[in-house]
């Protein structure tokens, strides 16, 4: 059983502890998108795929990943069928991101005011004030 806090929406893969504990590069990523980020880097190191890198970039998660040394074995499609299993979960955890507030994980906008980024309301205000000095209205 894992340590991962769970809730009824969760939708939860049993992926061994030691795998948890082996995710690092979604530290990387925004507060607010770390949950979803955590759960993707453990299904990718759970099915051998290295993950190098993951942040934000244009309001949007990106995931660098390299296929594991067995995989070079695979026959061109089932190759082609596993990087692709791999880039469709990574383009849904992209999808969910961008629908996440990227300070507290609560539902948000994707927004494009001289910076991209995903922004509840109470954040987007925050960070108005911040940069312009006035709050939405």
């Amino acid at each position: 059983m894992n340590n991962q806090t769970t809730n009824d929406n969760d939708i939860l893969l049993d992926i061994p502890e030691h795998i948890w504990q082996q995710c690092e590069a979604y530290k990387e990523c925004p507060d607010g998108w770390q949950k979803t980020a955590k759960k993707v880097e453990a299904v990718l190191l759970a099915e051998g795929v290295k993950v190098a890198q993951m942040k934000e970039k244009f309001g949007g998660l990106r995931v660098y990943w390299d296929f594991p040394e067995d995989w070079h074995c695979l026959e061109e499609e089932s190759f082609q069928d596993k990087c692709d299993m791999i880039e469709c979960l990574i383009d849904i955890a992209d999808w969910v991101c961008q629908e996440t507030c990227m300070v507290c994980g609560e539902k948000g906008t994707l927004r494009n005011e001289n910076w991209i980024n995903v922004l509840c309301e109470e954040h987007y205000n925050e960070w108005q004030q911040r940069v312009y000095g006035k709050k939405r209205k």
